[in-house]
């Protein structure tokens, strides 16, 4: 399933997506700000956590997408809905790194690239 604002698409993690994971997940400022990005980021690790997401969604476990600028196909970040049917709870998870040419507030400026200063987790009773 893909969602679609009027400045963003959500869509389905695909292993295309690997490359440019491992590159931002293995960023400090992202790791640092969630529970389960480690730092360092292990080689091939975004390849593998791509794969459990698309198992997951299969058996109804979870959806994750990857958050692109509408009329961009670059992934800036993901955002995840983890599924505990048996608790009846569900959680959303994401981490997000904002394009040098963004200027939105809750973003600060970094020399490199600006970042969200934070990531999110927030969890939901049915």
């Amino acid at each position: 399933m893909t969602l679609v604002t009027e400045r963003l698409i959500l869509r389905p993690l695909e292993q295309a997506d690997a490359p440019i994971v491992q590159h931002l997940a293995g960023d400090y400022e992202i790791a640092r700000t969630t529970l389960h990005i480690p730092h360092p980021y292990p080689e091939g690790a975004a390849s593998e956590w791509i794969e459990a997401t698309l198992v997951a969604a299969v058996s109804g476990r979870g959806s994750t997408w990857a958050i692109t600028r509408r009329g961009e196909h670059r992934l800036m970040g993901v955002v995840s809905l983890g599924i505990v049917a048996e608790h009846r709870r569900a959680e959303i998870a994401y981490w997000l790194v904002a394009p040098p040419t963004c200027s939105v507030p809750g973003y600060r400026h970094d020399e490199k690239q600006r970042r969200r200063t934070g990531s999110g987790v927030r969890s939901l009773r049915c």
